[in-house]
């Protein structure tokens, strides 16, 4: 059973995330997102399942419009920067990374990624990553 409005779903969807159910996060939040505005939580949760998912242009597609919204957004700019890096675009993740005002080079982001996979042991994306 899951709920019919955006905002409960938000709370199903980060629970989701926590525990690297990231498709079934994404199922739900696809259903909102189209009608949903920057300000709601949809697109940057939606951004972050595609990230973990490393599905990494579906994610910058999906907050884009997010970082313009709220530029000095810290986690979608991680998420965005993560997602730049796993593009190869490493100026851009710099960028994201500067304008979060996140005092850490790209190559720094690796302790982010163990870090990440410290909490959910099963998430193959940042296992890949790390190599």
């Amino acid at each position: 059973l899951e709920p019919d409005q955006e905002e409960a779903s938000s709370g199903l969807c980060e629970a989701y995330l926590a525990v690297g159910r990231y498709s079934d996060a994404e199922r739900i939040l696809r259903k909102f997102y189209d009608k949903s505005d920057v300000c709601s939580d949809t697109p940057r949760l939606l951004g972050k399942a595609l990230v973990a998912e490393g599905r990494y242009q579906e994610a910058v597609d999906v907050m884009k419009g997010v970082a313009e919204a709220w530029p000095k957004d810290l986690d979608i700019n991680m998420q965005l920067a993560e997602a730049y890096q796993g593009l190869g675009n490493e100026e851009a993740a710099q960028k994201h990374a500067e304008a979060g005002q996140i005092s850490l080079a790209v190559s720094e982001m690796v302790p982010m990624k163990r870090l990440r996979l410290k909490n959910n042991p099963m998430d193959t994306n940042a296992m890949v990553d790390l190599g």
